[in-house]
């Protein structure tokens, strides 16, 4: 933040952008990432043994692929709607583009293009949902209540249970046992009917 800060600040003093760094880093790990997820790629359709590792370890570096990619794109200008779709579209097409290279060297389609692909898709919108958790968060509270409100309804509250006093720890330990005893006992009801 404060970076950010002493960026915006330098720009509105000298007239010119500095560059982003950050941006220039992030830049050149997507690049390794997508060189690696072609090698991941390429390996996993040879090595057939190992497909389902291969689609986790692509759907992974895929997930890392479009964070890195959204923080690349920042400097850009975009809004950051923006910036989380194109990451998202840029990382599925490098995905997919990968895939159809494999498809024109092989010049075969086999069902695991179609699981690859999968695998792509899901990473890419995992990666997608880490960006957007991680720079705005993934709930969000539209409209909250005024504080009056929020005042008025602890004040009913407090009137109808009380001062809300600690717990004492001794019914707070056999809350939880009887609680513990009771899921246990129902588990082996459950197992039993259900398995």
């Amino acid at each position: 933040m404060a970076r950010d800060l002493a960026q915006e600040s330098l720009k509105a003093e000298t007239g010119h952008r500095t560059p982003d760094w950050g941006s220039v880093r992030a830049g050149i790990v997507s690049i390794i990432l997508i060189i690696t997820v072609w090698i991941v790629i390429h390996t996993t359709l040879l090595m057939r043994i190992n497909f389902l590792i291969g689609c986790l370890i692509l759907a992974s570096l895929h997930s890392f692929l479009v964070v890195f990619i959204n923080r690349s794109f920042r400097p850009l200008g975009f809004s950051m709607v923006w910036q989380y779709r194109m990451a998202f579209f840029l990382g599925t097409a490098l995905g997919v583009g990968c895939l159809i290279l494999e498809m024109i060297y092989h010049k075969e389609f086999y069902f695991e293009h179609l699981l690859l692909g999968f695998a792509v898709w899901v990473g890419s919108f995992g990666g997608a949902l880490i960006s957007i958790g991680l720079e705005e968060g993934l709930t969000e509270n539209n409209s909250p209540p005024s504080q009056a409100i929020q005042e008025h309804v602890l004040q009913l509250h407090q009137q109808r249970i009380g001062q809300g006093d600690p717990i004492d720890p001794w019914k707070r330990l056999f809350d939880i046992l009887v609680a513990s005893a009771g899921i246990n006992s129902r588990l082996h009801f459950g197992w039993s009917v259900f398995s």
